[in-house]
């Protein structure tokens, strides 16, 4: 059993908070539905153009877990993000 931890940190055009929230609320919810992992917003909270997101994921193997963890970061590069620093931790 594999436990994968990963930290997404992205820049995005915003333009508001109110923009921010949209766009984040519905990368989570696509990133949670496609994936079925666990993910929410960690930090910038305050910040209209970056975010913080964090994510983690239980499976069988770290292959699974690696090709989850790529498809997130795919869908979050194709939702505009620029990704900044991405950390991934495997248990």
């Amino acid at each position: 059993m594999v436990l994968a931890l990963m930290t997404l940190e992205l820049r995005f055009q915003a333009h508001s908070l109110k923009d921010k929230r949209k766009v984040v609320k519905s990368l989570l919810s696509r990133m949670a539905r496609r994936y079925n992992l666990s993910v929410h917003e960690a930090d910038y909270h305050d910040v209209c153009n970056r975010a913080c997101l964090a994510a983690a994921w239980v499976g069988a193997n770290s292959e699974g877990a690696r090709r989850v963890l790529e498809g997130v970061i795919a869908l979050a590069e194709q939702a505009g993000a620029e990704l900044i620093r991405p950390e991934i931790e495997f248990y």
